[in-house]
């Protein structure tokens, strides 16, 4: 998933690595 959150251009939300598409997701 982080693949994909880098080609959103999405930054990491925390530590654990959970982006905001994967939060959005679950």
């Amino acid at each position: 998933m982080e693949r994909i959150a880098r080609m959103f251009g999405v930054k990491r939300y925390n530590d654990m690595g959970f982006t905001l598409i994967e939060l959005l997701v679950v």
